[in-house]
């Protein structure tokens, strides 16, 4: 929250010169569009990958803050229980859950990179009732 906030009141100046650099262009064009609240979720849901500049992104956007924290809620309370189920089962001496577990985030990791763009283009055509604008 203080991320996102940061960002919408203070730092949007900084970010936005961040976002202005080359390889971070393709992010200012997504936030302009309408697919990233989707987008959002998708990052948000795979577990592994570096979240914390979509954070100070959505700030920079006209989301608004209840879509936003419930969009990060619903994607990241999976994969928070999971971690803490590991860790849980790691400190009780429980390895077969804990392999499990992180079997199945490493796959949810490898689906969700290789699926990624085709998820979102689906649940924004879905979303819309649109074929992806």
């Amino acid at each position: 929250m203080i991320a996102f906030y940061f960002t919408r009141f203070l730092g949007g100046t900084l970010i936005e010169g961040l976002l202005k650099r080359d390889k971070f262009k393709w992010m200012r064009g997504m936030m302009d569009n309408n697919k990233f609240s989707v987008f959002l979720f998708i990052i948000f849901i795979i577990p592994g990958l570096p979240k914390d500049m979509f954070i100070y992104a959505a700030g920079l956007t006209t989301i608004k803050p209840l879509r936003f924290f419930t969009i990060l809620l619903i994607a990241r309370l999976p994969w928070l229980l999971a971690s803490v189920s590991i860790g849980a089962n790691i400190y009780h001496k429980n390895y077969g859950p804990t392999i499990i577990i992180s079997a199945i985030s490493v796959l949810a990791f490898i689906l969700g990179l290789i699926y990624k763009d085709k998820l979102i283009h689906r649940l924004t055509a879905f979303k819309g009732g649109k074929s992806g604008q």
